[in-house]
């Protein structure tokens, strides 16, 4: 199925907003980026324009901060929304989290100021225990999900009413749901889960087992401003309960195929998550280069 008009713009623009992004001080155009910023600021219009726009772009990120309705998962919709805006507005937009592989189907470029911003939230709430019952149900016949279910490129959030501790899922050990979020983009769904583990199965160790010279080139900058040694690996608590501690599961669906593209599990530390996916594009940047990563020599493209 061919792309719809709407989800085409969105991804040239896309494109657009991540190219200007990757530029950074090693990228080869990026003197003559300076050079023309430098020559175009001698204009009064350029910067106002500018400023204008800057000033746009703090509104918005404060914006989203600050409002929602602050369930469970709009919270967590806006805590990585943060995340991505502030790598942009310190020049490391093109370096997001993996998470950003699929959680970019949530988030927008905005028309005018270089910001991300949520697309259209809309917001519902149910006991999900009575929701398991009808799913569950004998005289239940459940049918498969066809694309229109969902309007295009609409954010869905769907969230527990009451105490979310009083859930555990079945057969899923002492996890619990809190919410989660979807959206659509022709027959593609991006899923965000937010769940909830028990703190005492949490396991601080199995967030340090990385070698931070393995990094990537391209994100040893990040941990150089942050420092290794400063990251508190403690477990944080499930939105003020201590008894758990959040875990994310992205993950995006091909509806025709009925197929699951992509996995992200991302365990949530006080300053850093441990990711588990199966999502080779987090190898290649956005021109569809692999990285290079020491770990990883052997990756070439395919045909």
């Amino acid at each position: 199925m061919a792309l719809s008009h709407q989800a085409t713009a969105r991804r040239v623009k896309f494109n657009l907003f991540m190219q200007a992004a990757s530029i950074t001080e090693d990228h080869p155009d990026y003197a003559h980026s300076v050079r023309l910023h430098e020559t175009l600021s001698r204009s009064p219009d350029y910067r106002k324009k500018l400023k204008s726009n800057r000033d746009r772009a703090v509104a918005l990120f404060m914006a989203y901060h600050l409002n929602g309705p602050g369930l469970c998962a709009d919270a967590y919709l806006r805590k990585l929304l943060e995340e991505y805006n502030n790598r942009l507005f310190h020049g490391f937009g093109a370096e997001q989290p993996t998470s950003f592989s699929v959680m970019r189907s949530f988030v927008e470029p905005d028309d005018h100021a270089f910001v991300f911003k949520l697309l259209d939230e809309y917001f519902y709430q149910c006991d999900l225990s009575d929701y398991l019952d009808f799913v569950t149900g004998s005289s239940n016949t459940l049918e498969k999900v066809q694309p229109d279910t969902f309007q295009e490129l609409k954010l869905y959030e769907l969230n527990c009413i009451g105490t979310f501790s009083q859930i555990v899922l079945p057969e899923f050990g002492e996890f619990v749901f809190c919410g989660g979020a979807i959206v659509r983009e022709e027959t593609e769904l991006a899923i965000l889960g937010v769940f909830g583990h028990k703190s005492t199965n949490y396991d601080p160790e199995s967030l340090k087992d990385f070698d931070a010279d393995t990094i990537l080139p391209s994100k040893r900058e990040l941990f150089r401003r942050t420092g290794v040694g400063e990251i508190d690996y403690a477990p944080e608590p499930l939105f003020g309960n201590a008894d758990y501690y959040p875990v994310l599961a992205l993950t995006r669906i091909d509806l025709n195929k009925m197929a699951i593209q992509v996995q992200h599990l991302m365990w949530e530390a006080k300053s850093a998550f441990r990711v588990v996916t199966d999502d080779p594009s987090i190898y290649y940047d956005s021109s569809g280069e692999p990285l290079a990563d020491p770990r990883i020599p052997e990756i070439k493209r395919t045909p």
